[in-house]
């Protein structure tokens, strides 16, 4: 009896005035027409309200490249839009977000139970991420990229930012780096859930050891991981929500996410040597 009050207590908090209506019609012990009763309006709640109770739902999001380094753009302006398009289509996974902490102190009393704690500051910001790509392509054209932007920012032979002696360009973050729009959608990819905004994007590994080490005999087709340092700004702020809403809509109206929309139509021509 006082688990079922608790449920409906719970449902009455939940709901408000549709809650109570269930429990005052509704007891335990008045035998199973009540009962009956409550199940009866307790699926009815469901099926008016579960768009207040559908649960997040995780793995879709899509990750999109915004402006480019410029002194890549200025040397390498076909490799770059290329490497744009793959980390604007090839990205299967996102990772390494910090959660927000709330970090505290303590003034002491002579007993625990006087013991006060008060907030100080909150940490959590992040500062790298992980971008993984369905698979390196022939050519290794995400290695050559990465390694090509790297030793122009410092060369490893004479240590200079050699790109400032190429194009002119004066050395700072924003001449050497790139910015990126991530999405977590919802299942109709018509909702953004969250998301976050990169500034100052720069890889810190070009992965040369994934490559160059190798097991003869083994042949497989691993995925690239690719690590960027990054100043990042999450959809907890107002503006950053309405960046990530205008970035899926565009991806929403450049993407074939329902099949009439796709604009070539396969035939048997594509299939017939």
């Amino acid at each position: 009896m006082a688990q079922i009050n608790s449920v409906l207590d719970t449902m009455s908090y939940v709901l408000g005035d549709k809650g109570n209506h269930i429990k005052n019609l509704t007891t335990y012990d008045k035998g199973s027409a009540q009962n009956d009763k409550f199940f009866t309006e307790l699926v009815l709640f469901d099926s008016q309200t579960f768009n207040k109770l559908q649960p997040f739902i995780n793995g879709r999001g899509i990750f999109v490249a915004g402006k480019m380094p410029q002194h890549m753009e200025i040397l390498y302006p076909k490799e770059t839009a290329y490497f744009k398009v793959l980390t604007s289509t090839c990205i299967i996974g996102v990772n390494g977000f910090a959660s927000e902490t709330m970090e505290t102190d303590e003034v002491k009393a002579a007993t625990d139970q006087n013991t006060a704690a008060y907030v100080t500051k909150l940490t959590g910001n992040t500062t790298s991420i992980t971008l993984t790509y369905l698979c390196e392509f022939t050519s290794l054209v995400i290695y050559n990229y990465v390694t090509t932007w790297m030793h122009l920012v410092y060369n490893p032979g004479s240590m200079a930012a050699a790109y400032c002696h190429l194009t002119g360009l004066e050395y700072h973050e924003g001449n050497h780096t790139m910015t990126g729009v991530y999405v977590v959608t919802n299942p109709s990819y018509q909702t953004v859930e969250i998301g976050a905004v990169f500034y100052g994007m720069f890889p810190t590994d070009n992965l040369q050891s994934t490559y160059l080490n190798s097991t003869f005999g083994t042949h497989d087709i691993p995925t690239v991981e690719l690590t960027f340092k990054v100043h990042t700004y999450t959809t907890a702020l107002p503006n950053v929500m309405e960046v990530c809403k205008k970035t899926l809509d565009d991806y929403v109206n450049r993407t074939a996410i329902v099949d009439y929309r796709v604009k070539k139509v396969p035939t048997t021509g594509d299939f017939l040597l």
